[in-house]
């Protein structure tokens, strides 16, 4: 935060446990701002399974950039990106990191204007890795 230049907030701050499973800022607002110390760190937390992100302001580049580096985490089986506003691109960049990453197996869109036809092959797809990972 400090390199950022951002005020630091106490989610943040519990971001730096490394060794949690699961982080929830959905009643916290992160904001494009707030999400950039997050994503920093996520490499970082091997253990990490979960994450809500719901209701954060996210656009179509921060998911973006969420997805890759879901892609790559050893971890993370699922993900709350609801009540964001991006679009079709930031969940076709889903899509792939799902592809990429079996282990992802949830992702929750409620609220998030996209095209049905690729929401419904995302959905097709954590639902087979789903029954890989069984």
């Amino acid at each position: 935060c400090k390199e950022l230049g951002i005020r630091s907030k106490d989610e943040v701050q519990r971001v730096l446990n490394l060794e949690q499973t699961s982080l929830d800022f959905s009643k916290s607002f992160v904001g494009k701002v707030g999400l950039l110390p997050i994503f920093g760190v996520l490499p970082l937390m091997k253990n990490l399974k979960s994450l809500n992100l719901s209701h954060s302001q996210m656009e179509s580049p921060a998911v973006t950039l969420l997805a890759r580096i879901m892609a790559r985490h050893p971890s993370i089986t699922s993900v709350d990106l609801s009540f964001n506003p991006f679009s079709s691109l930031g969940v076709q960049t889903l899509l792939e990191a799902a592809v990429f990453n079996p282990n992802i197996t949830a992702i929750e869109l409620t609220g998030v204007d996209a095209v049905a036809s690729l929401t419904r092959r995302l959905d097709e797809r954590l639902a087979l890795n789903l029954k890989t990972n069984k």
